[in-house]
């Protein structure tokens, strides 16, 4: 039979119904970080000063906007419309995190049904018998904002996201929830 000897042995609740006595007080210093330096492998996040309009994270100034953009779900959906006579083959999104997802389709229209999912950093579409497709980046700020915006509405309803592809320079995507409409800039427009 062993013993247990409390000597040797340093442990936090009670066993033994022994009196629990303070080894030590800790106390933590908060120090000043720039948290943009922080380094997220395979992360969709861009953030370079020498080339500020690539910069996706611009305006996110503080640790709880920039875990939401990477790890908060929101409900939305997805609404992708071309013009007549044009098929959607493929969508592609991609997400802060670096999570993608992939839809193969045969389709003019596509909807995809609302469910909880993190914000998307960017879209393509590819139409036409791949000959073409579409690309649209998104300012994790604007979107975000668009997102807590639109989140704060309180209706059962989900979010939109909607990207109408007219032509390379008359595409837009936006995003709505009952009758507000949030446009979205693409960052490399």
């Amino acid at each position: 039979m062993s013993h247990f000897n409390a000597k040797d042995s340093v442990y936090f609740g009670k066993i033994f119904e022994e009196k629990l006595v303070n080894i030590s007080v800790l106390t933590a210093k908060e120090v000043p970080y720039d948290w943009k330096k922080l380094k997220i492998s395979k992360s969709h996040l861009y953030y370079n000063p020498e080339i500020p309009e690539k910069d996706n994270v611009k305006g996110i100034d503080n640790f709880k906007d920039y875990t939401n953009l990477v790890i908060k779900r929101y409900k939305w959906s997805l609404s992708v419309n071309l013009p007549e006579g044009k098929n959607i083959e493929k969508i592609s999104l991609n997400y802060f995190n670096n999570e993608d997802t992939n839809i193969e389709v045969n389709a003019n229209t596509f909807k995809l049904k609302a469910e909880d999912s993190i914000i998307p950093d960017e879209i393509r579409v590819d139409y036409g018998a791949g000959s073409r497709n579409f690309d649209y980046s998104f300012d994790g700020f604007e979107i975000l904002t668009a997102f807590k915006k639109l989140d704060a509405i309180s209706n059962s309803e989900a979010i939109k996201l909607i990207c109408d592809i007219k032509n390379k320079n008359s595409s837009h995507c936006f995003l709505k929830k009952g009758n507000v409409t949030i446009p979205l800039k693409d960052i490399y427009k």
